[in-house]
């Protein structure tokens, strides 16, 4: 009995230090740390006392210089290796929210350097850490059912971190949640120093980006991918944005990040074996879903039904990035993961960069928000039952004989 014991201590103490505990553990700190204040930093700078159309400029930059820098990205990975890039990615969102701690009005300079570091921490942090996410998840899979729970316990820090930091932003203010944010951040690279075995630079079979669209089924993931940049940005910024002014309190944003952790919860296992079905499917639901619900905001003007609209949109966003995700990875796979999860960040960004272009150009900033995410909504509806038809015709086509 003793010995059995012993055993399973073994195992335990080998999954706990090997690269892939520390990489799921690295990460969850990270999306903790993001989650806590992701959707109050447009609204904290408003209560700077920023303008809207500063802010909007804010996003901007940030999401317009975060697209060049992808690429970038991808170099340094070829070079450093993903790990490394992933560690610049974390230092420069804690040097980013130094400078929010630091912020006062009118140091626009300040702004823009916080914009910047914003846009490099995007573009090395996702490219890096999905493309890591990548090549540790074909290790995993040697390992065992035993370890596949700490896949899961990597989605808590999404569906915790909002309702905390919602918490600790009325209970404490601004200055102890962004203190607490870099803190976590800061604990996250520990992790990221243990890992010793991982090979984390692609080799020779990584496609050149000019002939990365050449299939149809490339331009249809991608065109959903912009399109699903454009959903995101318009709930996660400018909805949270919205509430603030309407209801002119940051309980109410807070009580949105609560309801987003909520949904979280209660969806997340479910879309996430669905999505493994039939992503395409999904994805038209769940683009169906936001343009239902953008459609009523722009009808239903009560605050229930505004909080209410939180939850479907909740949903429909999960619905679309687990579906987005699993098509992506699966087609990484054979395309080249690097180049795959590039071309994903960049042009994700680039769908969000036009939908903050249009703002800027406007002065109802919120009605043309509105009719631009409703409109992104429906395209992306199009795009995925055109997938699902590609696919359709790609299964009738018949199998060539071997000769």
């Amino acid at each position: 009995m003793q010995s059995i014991h012993t055993y399973h201590r073994h195992k335990i103490w080998q999954i706990f230090h090997t690269d892939f505990w520390h990489f799921d553990l690295s990460i969850w700190l990270h999306v903790l740390a993001r989650s806590l204040i992701n959707v109050f930093v447009p609204i904290l700078l408003l209560q700077i006392g920023y303008e809207l159309k500063t802010v909007i400029l804010y996003m901007m930059v940030f999401i317009g210089l975060s697209v060049p820098l992808d690429f970038v990205s991808h170099s340094l990975i070829k070079r450093l290796g993903a790990k490394n890039v992933l560690i610049l990615a974390v230092v420069s969102i804690i040097c980013s929210f130094v400078g929010l701690y630091l912020l006062k009005v009118d140091q626009f300079l300040l702004l823009f350097v916080m914009a910047f570091l914003m846009a490099v921490y995007d573009a090395f942090f996702w490219t890096s850490h999905l493309y890591l996410f990548e090549k540790i998840n074909q290790k995993v899979e040697k390992i065992g059912e035993q370890t596949g729970i700490l896949f899961a316990v990597k989605n808590l820090a999404t569906m915790i971190g909002p309702a905390i930091g919602g918490s600790v932003l009325i209970v404490g203010g601004p200055h102890i949640l962004i203190f607490s944010s870099i803190v976590v951040f800061s604990v996250s690279l520990i992790p990221l120093f243990q890992m010793k075995e991982i090979h984390d630079k692609p080799g020779l079979e990584e496609p050149l980006f000019r002939n990365f669209f050449k299939q149809a089924e490339e331009k249809i993931n991608y065109l959903g991918v912009a399109l699903f940049g454009v959903l995101q940005s318009a709930e996660l910024y400018v909805w949270p944005v919205f509430i603030y002014l309407y209801f002119n309190n940051i309980s109410s944003v807070a009580m949105v990040s609560v309801i987003l952790s909520v949904t979280t919860i209660i969806s997340s296992y479910f879309f996430g074996k669905a999505a493994k079905r039939d992503p395409n499917k999904l994805i038209a639901l769940g683009a169906l879903l936001a343009a239902i619900v953008w459609i009523l905001r722009m009808i239903i003007s009560t605050g229930f039904f505004y909080f209410a609209s939180v939850f479907l949109m909740g949903v429909a966003i999960l619905m679309m990035s687990v579906a987005l995700l699993t098509r992506l990875f699966n087609r990484g796979r054979e395309i080249g993961p690097l180049t795959a999860m590039t071309m994903r960040n960049a042009i994700s960004m680039g769908g969000q960069f036009i939908f903050w272009l249009i703002l800027a150009l406007f002065v109802d900033v919120f009605g043309i928000g509105f009719i631009v995410a409703t409109v992104a909504a429906i395209a992306l509806i199009i795009s995925s039952l055109a997938g699902v038809r590609l696919l359709r015709e790609k299964a009738s086509q018949p199998v060539p004989e071997a000769h």
